[in-house]
Parts: C-alpha cells; sequence; structure tokens
C-alpha cells in the first residue's frame, strides 16, 4: 500500500472510505471486507482474543490478544486497531485483567505502537503480522502514527485522547 495521501486521511478522520473504491463504510461491507480477519482472530490457536470495538462507535475494529486461558491481574498482551476506513492498523503492548465476566485495559503510548518488549508476546505478534498481511493489512509505522496532527486536522471528540495523527485516524465516540 502506498503511503496515505493528505486527502486520504482526512477522508479517514471524517469516518469515510479512504478512496472511492474502499468496500467498506462503517459498518456497511465490514463482514465481506474483515470476516476472515475477525475469525482469524478470534479463533486462531496461537492466543486467545477479545474484541473491543466492533465500527459501531469507532471508525475502527479493536482486538486484546493474550496467551490462551489467562486470567488475573497485569496480564501482558497486544492491542490491534484496524482501520474500517482505509486497510492500515497499528497495534502496541499493553497490560491489562481478565476475569470470567469482565476486563479491563489501557491503551500503550503512541510512540510505542509496535515495541513488543515481552518475550511472551513474540509469538503473537508474529501471527497478529501474519493475520493481518493475508488480509491485505498494512501496519503503519509509529512516527508515522506518532506526528503531531497536521494542520487543518481536527479531531471533534475521540475517546482515545491525544493530539497525534493515531488518534484522527482511529477515533472512538460514546
Amino acid at each position: 500500500m502506498t503511503p496515505l495521501t493528505f486527502d486520504e486521511i482526512e477522508r479517514i478522520g471524517r469516518w469515510k472510505p479512504y478512496r472511492p473504491d474502499w468496500p467498506v463504510d462503517g459498518r456497511q461491507g465490514q463482514k465481506e471486507r474483515y470476516g476472515q480477519l475477525i475469525s482469524s482472530f478470534n479463533t486462531g490457536d496461537k492466543f486467545d482474543s477479545i474484541q473491543e470495538q466492533n465500527g459501531g462507535l469507532s471508525n475502527f475494529i479493536e482486538f486484546i490478544c493474550f496467551q490462551k486461558n489467562s486470567y488475573g491481574q497485569n496480564l501482558e498482551a497486544i492491542v490491534v486497531f484496524i482501520s474500517l476506513c482505509a486497510p492500515i492498523a497499528a497495534y502496541g503492548q499493553i497490560h491489562f485483567f481478565r476475569q470470567k465476566e469482565s476486563h479491563g485495559l489501557s491503551h500503550p503510548e503512541v510512540g510505542t505502537f509496535g515495541q513488543i518488549t515481552s518475550e511472551s508476546l513474540h509469538d503473537i505478534e508474529t501471527e497478529i503480522k501474519r493475520i493481518l498481511a493475508a488480509n491485505e493489512v498494512t501496519v503503519l509505522p509509529t512516527p508515522f502514527l506518532d506526528q503531531d496532527l497536521l494542520p487543518g486536522l481536527v479531531i471533534e471528540e475521540n475517546l482515545l485522547e491525544g493530539q497525534k495523527l493515531f488518534h484522527y485516524l482511529f477515533q472512538w465516540t460514546d
């Protein structure tokens, strides 16, 4: 995939397809374009996952990926953001808790995206990259995501607080 142009970035931030031929517009077309990807995240044998966002209140889908059968406090995991507006993604290492009926997490700092330091997550990271590549989704580089918001781009409301390009491309509202 070629780098995103300013116009493509602007369309993604307005929750529109980045190009006229992109088949996903919000939840419309999501199953056709991302059905196999979602299935791979939800049913793979390399890790367990929880799908946090499904595009209802966000312009992305999100998965928390962690060691199989893990429960407890301060678990290590990888959170994956996959845009519904373009074939792009970002991921980072997090800590979260998981109980039988609930879980919680905090999102990584944008400057740490793609930096998986826990050895227990390396096989999971490899599988995440394989799934994304098999579904023609490009992981955006951290320096690109960590740029300050470009002039002319405004984030109206985003529960993922910040003013980096990541926050413009991946938005979540209530």
